[in-house]
C-alpha cells in the first residue's frame, strides 16, 4: 500500500531541545481508508472448517476502528525534509549555507517499496555532489 495522506512536522518551541510536533495524519484521505476493503476480503475468505474461531464478520466501522488502532509506520518515516520544500536538487537546505540532507527525509512522495535502496541511491548521488562541489576526486578521499 502506498499511502497518499500527508502529515506534518512543526516546531513546538524555539528551544532546539524541545521535541517537534509530529502529526502523521494517517487515513486523512478516503483512498487510504479503503484498506478496510482488504480486511473485509480476508475475513470473507477464512475457511469455515478448522478456523471457525478465527472467523469474524465485522462492520465497516469496526474494521476502520481496528485498522486505525493497528496502524504503524514500521519506523520508515520519510519526506520530512522533502526535495523542493526543504532542500534543492543538490540536497542543500534552503537558507542554511553548507548543510545538505542525505537520507530518506528528502524523498518527496511515499513509495511502494522498502526505502533502503532509495537511501543508497541518495547517498551515492550526495557523495558525487559533495565531491563535485569541493573539487575533490574519488582518488583523493579513498
Amino acid at each position: 500500500m502506498t499511502p497518499t495522506s500527508r502529515g506534518s512536522i512543526t516546531l513546538s518551541s524555539a528551544d532546539p531541545l524541545t521535541s517537534p510536533v509530529i502529526d502523521p495524519n494517517y487515513y486523512a484521505i478516503e483512498a487510504d481508508r479503503e484498506t478496510t476493503d482488504g480486511v473485509s476480503l480476508v475475513e470473507a475468505e477464512v475457511p469455515p472448517d478448522g478456523f471457525a474461531e478465527l472467523k469474524v464478520e465485522s462492520t465497516d466501522e469496526e474494521i476502520d476502528a481496528r485498522v486505525r488502532r493497528a496502524r504503524n509506520t514500521f519506523y520508515h518515516a520519510a519526506g520530512s525534509a522533502s526535495m523542493g520544500k526543504v532542500v534543492d536538487s543538490q540536497l542543500r537546505v534552503y537558507g542554511v549555507k553548507g548543510l545538505r540532507v542525505m537520507d530518506a527525509s528528502v524523498i518527496p512522495v511515499p513509495i511502494a517499496a522498502h526505502y533502503q535502496a532509495c537511501v543508497y541511491a541518495i547517498a551515492e548521488k550526495a557523495a558525487d555532489l559533495v565531491l563535485q562541489t569541493s573539487g575533490a576526486k574519488v582518488s583523493d578521499v579513498v
